[in-house]
């Protein structure tokens, strides 16, 4: 028995050693060839593009100078409004559009993504890649010496052409911040050419480092929200720190706004921050030569009026960043009549949302403001659809090179859909485009034009005063200037619309106190926070440095009240 099991088992064994043998040779013949790891995240990458949705934020970028409204792009087709597709190249008063997965605002169809222009890529490296040569810092996973980042420069021979970040242009030796002419201008353009050199659009600072004072670990300033004085890392300071800011429960229209915009968002609380200056001009200064004595006597000397700046925040990380700002002008007794006029609107697609899309969110920013101000008793609003260049900076300081800018047409669609909206839930009365405003006669003469400080019909008028200056063979009066101006009535026929405000039963909007007056010399004006940016490289190209250039904002704002 016991030979016979010995027997059986060692016959088992060797079978048992064929089959092993046989399933090693069949997985060797069958070895599983891996998919590249690029080629995979490339066609994931592929996937999530084409199911990805455009964002509108609002660029208005330059100047009124980029959000859906939820009207499908069919029934805004559909409207007799926004038929024309002229591009406009004065100042840019609209919002842009973006692309990109943390935050989408666009208007609503995608019909609107093949007029959709994409900047022109920088042909200078992107700044915030991995780092690759080995200069590693504590902070994040990119380069220790990273360039920042830099906008169009204006062409100073044409109001149209830009210099995009990477390419070469001429400047002039003795000024050559203020004096640029692009390469193709240069050849034609009427100056001496041995004053001036060339140069490249690029932006020669880098982030700063800087050593914690406990662990000796380096870090970018820009990833430790670091500004001045000595720096404890996070790591050995307890974590980092939170940077909130809080709506001023004491200013009317900041908490009006914050809370319509806090109804709009499940998460991500929205805080705003607006400043209010008293402005006047001469009356001679915004018309022209030819109608001095006529605005005189329907304006006055002067014209007063308050420059309001708007900025709209959101936590992110426990930072407040801003994403949207609104630049207005209020007219409380515009010969007669009150005017609130939105002139420059910009944003940048750091805005989260759960509950809606962010391109729900800007027109209801927009409409708020109006709604608003019709309840302080003004009547009436303005609004030009006048689009940026790609690339320029109105604003926010370097927007990101994934975002995308409206075109004129699409603009002015983008418009009239959101007063569309905004008529149809009670917060204007009614709007309509210079067309619809102009069909009874209202527009028979130049001074029944609605004229804003800097604004659309200011630089209509002067620019056709400019025109007859220039060409002599057009007789300087009244007449040919009002033939000329036949021209600009046809080219602004469906750009810029006339809305009427509903909310107060006053004949006259409520004064303005004393109190509610809150200037800042850098937040309160455009142009000047814009130079403050370049000045501190406050960019809002990434995330990361939106968070930087967002605490540098508030620190501004913190050292305002602090002084107050």
């Amino acid at each position: 028995l016991k030979g016979n099991l010995k027997k059986h088992l060692k016959k088992h064994s060797n079978k048992v050693k064929m089959c092993r043998t046989e399933i090693t040779s069949s997985k060797k013949g069958k070895k599983r060839v891996p998919k590249p790891r690029t080629q995979s995240q490339k066609e994931k990458g592929s996937q999530r593009k084409d199911a990805r949705p455009l964002v509108v934020e609002g660029d208005f970028s330059h100047g009124v100078e980029n959000t859906s409204t939820g009207v499908e792009s069919n029934s805004i087709m559909k409207t007799k409004r926004g038929s024309s597709e002229k591009e406009n190249g004065i100042s840019a008063h609209a919002p842009t559009v973006t692309e990109d997965t943390a935050s989408v605002n666009e208007p609503s169809s995608s019909k609107y993504a093949h007029r959709c222009k994409r900047a022109s890529r920088n042909t200078v490296p992107h700044p915030e890649s991995p780092s690759a040569s080995g200069k590693k810092v504590s902070c994040c996973t990119l380069e220790k010496s990273i360039p920042f980042g830099t906008s169009n420069r204006h062409c100073n021979e044409k109001d149209t052409c830009r210099i995009r970040p990477g390419q070469e242009y001429m400047c002039s030796k003795a000024k050559p911040d203020a004096d640029n002419i692009c390469l193709d201008c240069f050849e034609t353009a009427d100056v001496y050419k041995d004053k001036w050199t060339k140069k490249v659009n690029i932006n020669n600072k880098c982030e700063e480092t800087i050593a914690c004072s406990e662990c000796g670990d380096l870090w970018h300033k820009v990833c430790a929200l670091h500004f001045e004085g000595s720096f404890v890392c996070p790591n050995c300071c307890g974590g980092d720190r939170a940077w909130i800011l809080e709506t001023d429960t004491n200013c009317d229209i900041d908490v009006f706004l914050s809370e319509k915009a806090n109804e709009l968002v499940s998460e991500g609380k929205i805080s705003v921050a607006s400043f209010a200056t008293e402005k006047s001009v001469t009356t001679r200064s915004f018309m022209p030569d030819l109608y001095i004595k006529d605005a005189k006597k329907k304006y006055g000397s002067t014209v007063d009026y308050v420059a309001r700046a708007i900025y709209f925040f959101q936590i992110v990380d426990n930072i407040s960043i801003a994403f949207f700002a609104l630049f207005t002008q209020e007219y409380q007794d515009l010969a007669g009549k009150s005017w609130c006029v939105i002139d420059y609107l910009d944003s940048v697609p750091w805005m989260t949302s759960t509950s809606r899309k962010p391109s729900k969110v800007y027109p209801q920013l927009i409409l708020a403001y109006f709604e608003f101000m019709g309840k302080k008793g003004f009547k009436r609003g303005h609004l030009w659809a006048n689009p940026p260049c790609p690339g320029d900076d109105y604003v926010f300081h370097v927007h990101p090179d994934f975002q995308k800018y409206l075109d004129k047409y699409a603009l002015i669609c983008w418009y009239q859909s959101l007063l569309e909206e905004g008529r149809k839930a009670g917060k204007i009365s009614n709007f309509r485009n210079f067309q619809e405003e102009s069909a009874d006669g209202k527009f028979k003469d130049p001074m029944d034009l609605p004229v804003f400080v800097k604004s659309l019909w200011q630089e209509v008028l002067l620019s056709t005063q400019d025109k007859m200056l220039v060409n002599k063979d057009i007789a300087y009066n009244k007449t040919s200037f009002e033939k000329l101006l036949e021209e600009d009535y046809k080219e602004r026929a469906e750009d810029n619309f006339y809305i009427d405000l509903c909310g107060s039963q006053r004949l006259k909007p409520l004064p303005i106190k004393r109190e509610d007056l809150n200037p800042h010399d850098i937040l309160g004006d455009r142009e000047t926070f814009l130079d403050k940016c370049i000045a501190e490289n406050w960019e809002f190209a990434s995330l990361r440095r939106a968070k930087y250039s967002s605490v540098g904002i508030i620190k501004l704002i913190k050292a305002t009240k602090k002084q107050q």
